[in-house]
């Protein structure tokens, strides 16, 4: 397979997954064919500018950084003071699938934030927006009629127990990602890029549980459900695969906290105003 058409290139986002947790989890043999992989993989854990979900994974999407693409938080201040919701529109940068349909190379990219909808022009996309919202969002309209019905509903995440939480995210990342396979079965693709968010909601209520569990705990099951899904992913490859991981932010331990206004008053850069009424009789011109 010397010809570039007979290339292919498939991201797999694991988010929250820092390098040193993915190692850990390979370690206790929960995902077999990524441990495999990794004897013949380049690794980096590479230092971002802004550390944060939103322009990281919008870094990973467009390949630039947050001071060409434009995405520092979820959120922007506008002229007025206030502030909103950062949207599609915001990312001034076009993502890696656009780039592709553009010259007509056809991709799927699914649960990427901030690339949905993509520009109408760029046909060759099959674009699923969040799965963290009610609305269903999918590119192009005909994929959409196929799939609206399909999409599982969002996995509560009030659960009244770990083993009940851990259910839910396991049952409904199972449903996503067959879904996804058999997109990759029924659409050509040379670019096939997912995120998947569900790594992120455990570590955020679970993250001792997963580096502590053994190789047969039910919340591990989830970490063997993604190996699977990349070896499946793998298999379906129109030609040779480029196979990559990555990550937005890893969780870590932290041992100790930092309150920035604290010690800004302790280096005499603020004071503290007691008078919570010190701006009453003060009007602008």
């Amino acid at each position: 397979m010397d010809s570039l058409r007979d290339r292919c290139a498939i991201v797999v986002g694991l988010d929250g997954v820092s390098l040193s947790i993915f190692k850990a989890l390979i370690s206790k043999g929960v995902m077999p064919y990524l441990h495999n992989l990794s004897y013949r993989a380049l690794e980096s854990s590479a230092k971002v500018m802004v550390p944060y979900t939103a322009p990281s994974w919008t870094s990973i999407a467009t390949g630039v950084n947050p001071g060409k693409h434009n995405v520092y938080d979820f959120v922007k201040p506008c002229v007025d003071g206030s502030i909103r919701m950062i949207s599609v529109s915001d990312v001034m940068y076009p993502r890696i699938n656009e780039i592709l349909s553009f010259n007509k190379v056809p991709s799927i990219i699914s649960t990427v934030p901030y690339t949905y909808p993509p520009t109408p022009k760029y046909e060759e996309n099959i674009v699923i927006g969040s799965w963290t919202r009610s609305k269903v969002m999918i590119w192009p309209h005909d994929v959409y009629l196929k799939l609206r019905n399909e999409i599982p509903a969002i996995p509560a995440l009030n659960a009244k127990s770990i083993g009940e939480f851990v259910e839910r995210i396991h049952q409904h990342l199972e449903h996503k990602l067959s879904i996804e396979l058999s997109l990759a079965e029924k659409y050509p693709w040379r670019l096939f890029f997912i995120m998947i968010p569900h790594t992120d909601w455990i570590f955020h209520y679970a993250y001792d549980l997963v580096l502590g569990g053994r190789k047969d705990s039910h919340i591990l099951k989830i970490f063997e459900l993604i190996d699977r899904f990349v070896r499946r992913i793998v298999e379906l490859s129109p030609g040779e695969p480029l196979i990559i991981l990555v990550s937005d932010h890893g969780f870590t331990e932290a041992s100790i906290s930092i309150n920035i206004n604290v010690l800004l008053e302790k280096v005499g850069l603020l004071s503290l105003i007691s008078d919570k009424n010190i701006f009453k009789n003060i009007t602008l011109e």
